[in-house]
């Protein structure tokens, strides 16, 4: 409200933001890995805490994977997970690093190319019916699917890279992309959220993936959701991790999202 009052404009509300919940996200780290190291709980001998030293970004890519396809919405995307090691690299795929969390940044990013690609889909879904009413071309026609087969989803691909340095994690969807216009508000906390369609467009539909499902951490405060945590809070936390989070977009095609991080036993 005081942003749509003129008192603060959006660079300063964005900033306190990102000072509010990165206090917040380190007490709950640290809570929770005392937590951990008081009960001696871990997922596995190699866990202490919420860290875990043969931490395995592939298999936490093929879980997130898994969770995300559990959402009807979205189960009948093709989602793959390669996992590639430098030739020169010493190591294996495994680092140390907090699995849980790694996790989570994995499944927000992979909901919002998933989500990306279903309303895309209806999209073109939708407009391939309204243009059916004119007399198809034979070409046109040919490239039909069968009556009653509802077209194949683009599929998503993962790729997790490593070298003895970092380890990098890429998810490519053919989505639509976002529009170079909303290029500078995507991690805008006001950028996004959760919203009904109105328009099917393929525009449309690259607009509203802006900031999609990563949980309000403001509900607990009362506030109701109406900010797209999304994308800015997964970056607030890649870095918090010592990473990066980009992304590359081409309109009308897709977003490849990359996650940066730096290995901590990596060779100085």
């Amino acid at each position: 409200s005081l942003r749509a009052e003129g008192v603060v404009d959006e660079a300063f509300a964005n900033e306190w933001l990102d000072s509010f919940l990165l206090a917040r996200i380190g007490t709950e780290m640290l809570t929770l890995h005392y937590t951990l190291l008081v009960k001696g709980k871990g997922d596995h001998a190699s866990c202490r805490g919420i860290v875990d030293s043969r931490c395995d970004p592939g298999d936490i890519c093929r879980q997130a994977v898994k969770n995300v396809g559990k959402d009807p919405r979205y189960s009948s995307i093709p989602v793959t997970v390669e996992s590639h090691v430098c030739g020169k690299s010493e190591k294996g795929p495994q680092f140390a690093f907090l699995p849980q969390y790694l996790r989570l940044l994995v499944e927000e990013l992979l909901k919002n190319s998933s989500w990306a690609t279903v309303r895309r889909m209806e999209a073109e879904a939708r407009s391939a019916c309204s243009s059916s009413r004119a007399p198809p071309r034979e070409s046109a026609r040919e490239e039909r699917p069968p009556p009653g087969r509802a077209p194949t989803p683009p599929p998503i691909t993962i790729f997790v890279g490593s070298d003895d340095r970092q380890v990098i994690i890429e998810i490519s969807d053919k989505g639509g992309g976002i529009p170079l216009a909303k290029a500078d508000c995507i991690f805008s906390y006001s950028g996004g959220g959760v919203r009904p369609a109105t328009n099917h467009s393929v525009e449309d539909v690259a607009n509203q993936r802006l900031g999609f499902s990563w949980s309000d951490p403001l509900s607990g405060l009362g506030i109701k959701q109406r900010l797209g945590m999304g994308l800015p809070l997964t970056r607030l936390y890649t870095e918090y991790f010592g990473g990066k989070l980009e992304l590359m977009s081409i309109p009308g095609v897709g977003v490849d999202t990359f996650i940066s991080l730096r290995r901590i036993d990596g060779a100085e």
